[in-house]
């Protein structure tokens, strides 16, 4: 029987390249699957900052208000507001007893 040398280099020739054809295709798709992570890592990674940023800004508005309604709501502002819409001080106090009213009383 003979051995044909020259068809048995050619089989062996033609696997490495579908090897390699076949190798560089998987490269091509994870080298494009790399890039398009890393894209959305990076838009991720933009929007957080953002957010982070907004958070910080939102944080000193509202310590600004709560600053505004303490002073707001301090005795001695609400004291003055009071005089501009025209109370005045009442210098004698009208105090409740502390004894139950009539119609609570039971009647025989």
């Amino acid at each position: 029987m003979k051995i044909d040398t020259h068809h048995r280099l050619q089989v062996v020739k033609h696997r490495p390249t579908k090897l390699l054809k076949f190798s560089l295709v998987v490269i091509g798709l994870l080298l494009s699957a790399q890039i398009f992570v890393s894209n959305q890592l990076a838009s991720y990674g933009e929007r957080l900052a953002k957010t982070e940023q907004e958070i910080t800004r939102l944080r000193e508005i509202n310590l600004q208000l709560r600053n505004q309604v303490a002073s707001a709501s301090a005795m001695l502002t609400l004291k003055q507001k009071a005089f501009e819409l025209g109370f005045v001080e009442n210098a004698t106090p009208v105090y409740f007893s502390p004894e139950f009213p009539v119609a609570l009383e039971a009647h025989p």
